[in-house]
């Protein structure tokens, strides 16, 4: 498991042979070579000559710079480990100078350290079984911080958890990348995103009876991942055969690098550069695509290849009005200054998180890394998930077209172009009570006495008409004279259209209802304003309230 600095000029390895003629008991030790100079960085011996496969030292990982190697070992290096458990060490290669960063007791240990390539982080992974012999099915992934030499548990209790042999922290430190599953044909990719303070699983692979370990890896900007599997990722891959494939995180984008002949199941092992531009890997040499003699099909060679680059933006989203949900006609459809949007796609954050409005009423501009601009205008965020964004509408914003721009929380952007009119009205609706694309939705409304939502009373117990407050969204710019409301038909008095105070772009119509409606059931509601009608809504009426007194 070789380990390069940035320029190439280090390699940090672990053997059991002696080049140097210092390891005569073959144990496990790490290697460092540095121009045309190679040097055994640990001299240790076994517990027992039976146990050199599984005493000494391993993994090493480097910094970019060569200066810091970081490994597991269950050597007492420092005069800190007499209970011979399984540790992080780093060495120095300035100072020539070992470190113990973890210490444990009366388990495993700590294994598989990654050095982020700044030197500032070690992830590992930590078993508190007692079998050294043998993993325990769940591990913790552990991250420490060397600037305070304290650790904090990232990922906990994962069964299956596994790091790969290659790049599996991001220079900064603050992404790292794992598979973890019940067996390998059943592994999955995580990533630990400490830059947006989430975890998250980037691949959906299913299961299988048998596939290669993920071994997954990181470039060092920590926007991609590889990995290889046999099973069929992007639903390209029928054959079963082992392929390597790249996600690249800010796009949410997988892609297929190889095209393996039918039967190949070797284990790859890939790295990516720095700025996830290449890939290197080991495959059968069939994949050359020459006349390979049957004999050698399968000899492990070295391939690099270019990866495609990442797209510059998305424009996988649809921009609806907040209430309508686009269920107005189809020539109608647009948002309004001052109203409440929803954007639909993918990709837009990384969990799922609602605004909290501050002391002067406004909400987030930002929220989980996710922000929407209208017309370069940043716009208050309600709510953000990976597919939806729900937003309100700067009041500024132009009729004509605006340009909608939503950032994920690695920057990358998806992109729509919107009709906005001075006025787009919208009803809200009750989304367990219709509301879909073929019902008209219960349009949510209030009593304006006593604030109880439908069914309604039309009339007072002394047979007046009552009141009430519909929601809407898309009319901040209408007068009251510019909306015309209609129930069951009849035209209904609209007494005000008032903003609401808890909600940017929400506002509400005061009707007051006609006699007739008494007992009326279940009728339609319409909106009209400046030609644009509102989406399809419903309100129900009982038998409720006095009768009203004969004309």
């Amino acid at each position: 498991a070789p380990a390069v600095s940035q320029d190439g000029a280090r390699i940090a390895f672990a053997a059991t042979g002696d080049p140097r003629g210092a390891n005569p008991d073959g144990n496990s030790e790490i290697f460092l070579s540095d121009a045309q100079t190679l040097r055994q960085i640990t001299n240790t011996v076994a517990h027992d000559p039976g146990g050199r496969t599984r005493d000494g030292n391993f993994q090493p990982s480097i910094t970019a710079d060569g200066r810091l190697i970081a490994f597991a070992s269950n050597r007492d290096l420092t005069g800190h480990n007499p209970d011979a458990n399984f540790e992080i060490f780093t060495y120095d290669t300035a100072e020539q100078s070992f470190a113990q960063i973890t210490d444990s007791t009366g388990d495993t240990g700590a294994t598989d350290a990654k050095i982020s390539g700044d030197g500032s982080r070690v992830a590992f992974i930590f078993d508190r079984g007692t079998n050294a012999g043998a993993p325990s099915m769940r591990r913790d992934l552990n991250v420490c911080d060397l600037a305070t030499n304290s650790s904090s548990t990232v990922a906990a209790n994962v069964e299956g958890l596994a790091l790969g042999y290659g790049r599996a922290v991001s220079d900064d430190g603050r992404r790292v990348v794992y598979a973890a599953g019940a067996t390998q044909g059943g592994s999955e990719v995580y990533l630990f995103d400490g830059r947006n303070d989430a975890t998250r699983r980037l691949t959906a692979l299913g299961s299988r009876s048998s596939d290669v370990p993920l071994h997954a890896t990181l470039s060092g900007d920590g926007t991609r991942v590889a990995f290889a599997t046999r099973r069929n990722a992007t639903r390209d891959n029928p054959d079963a055969s082992v392929e390597l494939y790249v996600h690249d995180i800010p796009s949410n984008l997988l892609r297929r690098v190889t095209s393996a002949p039918s039967g190949i199941n070797a284990e790859i092992v890939s790295s990516l550069d720095d700025a996830g531009a290449f890939v290197a890997f080991n495959f059968p040499r069939s994949l050359a695509g020459e006349t390979v003699p049957t004999e050698f099909a399968n000899n492990s060679e070295i391939f690099v290849a270019a990866l495609e680059p990442r797209p510059p933006f998305s424009t996988d989203v649809e921009i609806l009005n907040g209430a309508s949900l686009g269920r107005e006609r189809a020539t109608l459809k647009a948002i309004a200054p001052d109203s409440i949007a929803v954007a639909r796609g993918h990709n837009f954050a990384f969990k799922t998180a609602n605004g909290e409005f501050d002391e002067s009423g406004a909400f987030p501009r930002r929220l989980e890394g996710t922000s929407v601009e209208v017309n370069g205008r940043a716009a208050q965020l309600f709510y953000v998930s990976p597919e939806q964004i729900n937003f309100h509408v700067p009041a500024e914003t132009e009729a004509g077209t605006a340009n909608i721009v939503v950032r994920n929380p690695d920057g990358y952007e998806t992109r729509a172009v919107i009709d906005v009119s001075v006025v787009a009205p919208g009803i809200f609706t009750d989304p367990d009570n219709g509301g879909t694309n073929n019902d008209d939705g219960a349009a949510i409304a209030l009593d304006e006495q006593t604030f109880r939502r439908a069914p309604f009373d039309a009339t007072s117990e002394a047979g007046a008409p009552q009141r009430l407050i519909i929601f809407v969204t898309g009319l901040s710019k209408a007068s009251g004279t510019q909306v015309d409301v209609t129930i069951d038909g009849r035209a209904v008095a609209l007494e005000a259209l008032l903003p609401s105070p808890d909600l940017p772009g929400l506002q509400q119509l005061h009707v007051r209802l006609t006699r007739v409606l008494r007992g009326a059931g279940t009728v339609p509601l319409v909106v009209r304003a400046a030609a644009r009608e509102a989406n399809p809504a419903t309100l129900t009426f009982t038998n409720g309230g006095g009768v009203p007194p004969a004309s």
